[in-house]
């Protein structure tokens, strides 16, 4: 990892320009992510998943943005992530999401949302 500072100086670039090429890369790589869904895991493999509520006011003024639940994971194995926003998190859009992003058989770790506690109901063969 490299600072902006030093990014600075190896690129002969102000600070500003590369903090604008660091949103600008991360800005790709989420749109990649929202943009091309797939399925990741396998039996033997370990997916983590977490839902977020995504929601901030730049400096806490100006006017309140839309709030936007993201529902991601990744695979420990082959460090295959995922992310995808949801118009609602609840128990009953789970396993709907887990079943689309994570095949059968996978591990998955989570951090015990309530929301969760069906994934092992779901008619999937092998199961989560």
């Amino acid at each position: 990892k490299i600072s902006i500072n030093n990014s600075s100086d190896m690129a002969s670039l102000s600070e500003a320009t590369v903090i604008q090429w660091c949103q600008y890369m991360r800005d790709i790589a989420s749109h990649h992510l929202v943009c091309n869904p797939y399925q990741t895991g396998e039996v033997g493999h370990i997916a983590e998943i977490d839902e977020s509520l995504m929601c901030k006011r730049k400096y806490n003024r100006g006017r309140i943005p839309q709030e936007r639940w993201v529902f991601r994971g990744w695979n420990r194995e082959d460090k295959i992530r995922f992310l995808v926003f949801v118009n609602e998190c609840s128990s009953e859009t789970q396993p709907a999401l887990i079943r689309k992003y994570i095949k059968p058989g996978t591990t998955i770790h989570s951090d015990c949302w309530s929301g969760y506690n069906g994934i092992t109901k779901t008619d999937v063969e092998p199961r989560y």
